[in-house]
């Protein structure tokens, strides 16, 4: 019988590819279109709701907003790595709802074909307010929503570059069974993450908390009205009470420089920002200032707040849900006239808090 060795070289096609890998220093996985031998690492992902929300901060109309919690539902947030020096080409994406999910478990809208991409896989209901870090780096006062180190559960491979973009929404709250179907990162325990998605059930955002008049010229100086609001929120046109906001094409603005940067076996982060002061705005900048123009202000809220079931040191308080505050501002609009564009100011105003530090969106 012929020794392997003989019967390699009676063998035409077996001498020529032997020949042909000889040539080079190693037959390379690249050879094989189903390999992909390049390096990964690991890349977090974090919230941040900044001062705005941990602090209280005075809005443009005189209302000292100091907040006790405010939640957002996080669905999927995807890392893309983009073209250098700024955001990819993307699409928009309006919705959380049904079909506009394009890639199972998270959001692929706004991804370019073909554009090296990881996740996070379902909901993440995340405190704003919470300062989860404190004591271990004044610096670090936000959420490390979740990791994923190498392969994503999606089976996106977390290749080495710059993850300089992300895409993120916010959708209803689901319970299934009597749970949450997500997690609820840095909260204290099981049972404060399933009374917080119990209260928020159906809702993207929650915020709470008490606003305080500080500035005698714009409102009644020292009067607390105390607030519970939850939102889905609906963008102008969409009817789906199920609807969500996305934003996409998020590039990161701020210190340091290329935090999304993922080397072999090292780790980047990407970070989820949330401006509260679009929805309220800021009376340290002037008037004409477009956070300013476009914010809506606490006014509006404190027009349709009730004196009854309110808790002690509140003079009035407010619970409401999206639809509540539609229908009150409309019947309000009747004695008010620009109570008529609280609602899209409020929608426009949520739409416009998702940012990548200082980076702006596509919503």
């Amino acid at each position: 019988m012929a020794s392997s060795e003989t019967r390699y070289m009676r063998d035409p096609g077996i001498l020529l590819a032997l020949v042909l890998c000889m040539g080079v220093a190693a037959c390379s996985s690249e050879d094989d279109p189903g390999v992909d031998d390049r390096s990964t690492g690991t890349l977090e992902f974090y919230a941040n709701g900044e001062e705005f929300i941990r602090e209280p901060f005075v809005a443009k109309d005189g209302w000292e907003v100091a907040f006790d919690h405010f939640f957002v539902n996080l669905f999927g947030p995807t890392a893309i790595q983009g073209a250098e020096g700024g955001a990819h080409t993307a699409s928009v994406q309006t919705s959380a709802g049904g079909a506009r999910i394009q890639h199972a478990g998270h959001p692929h809208t706004g991804i370019t074909t073909g554009t090296v991409h990881a996740a996070l896989v379902g909901d993440y209901l995340v405190d704003l307010h919470q300062n989860p870090l404190t004591g271990l780096d004044p610096d670090e006062e936000r959420t490390l929503v979740g990791s994923v180190s190498h392969v994503d559960g999606l089976g996106n491979r977390v290749f080495t570059g710059n993850y300089n973009t992300v895409n993120f929404n916010i959708k209803p709250v689901q319970i299934s069974g009597g749970s949450y179907t997500g997690t609820c990162p840095a909260m204290e325990d099981a049972s404060a993450c399933e009374a917080a998605a119990l209260a928020m059930q159906g809702y993207s955002l929650r915020m709470t908390g008490r606003a305080t008049c500080v500035e005698d010229s714009l409102c009644t100086l020292d009067e607390v009205v105390g607030f519970d609001i939850r939102l889905l929120p609906v963008l102008p046109g969409e009817t789906a009470l199920r609807s969500g906001i996305a934003w996409s094409s998020c590039t990161w603005e701020g210190e340091p420089l290329n935090p999304g940067l993922v080397v072999p076996d090292g780790t980047g982060w990407v970070e989820m920002t949330f401006h509260a002061d679009h929805i309220f705005g800021d009376i340290e900048e002037p008037a004409s200032d477009p956070i300013n123009v476009f914010a809506l202000g606490f006014t509006p809220f404190r027009s349709i707040a009730g004196d009854t079931g309110c808790d002690p040191g509140e003079a009035f308080c407010i619970t409401a849900d999206q639809a509540g505050l539609l229908a009150a501002w409309e019947t309000g609009a009747a004695l008010q006239p620009e109570l008529q564009y609280a609602y899209p100011m409020l929608i426009h105003a949520v739409a416009g808090m998702g940012h990548c530090g200082e980076g702006h969106c596509l919503h």
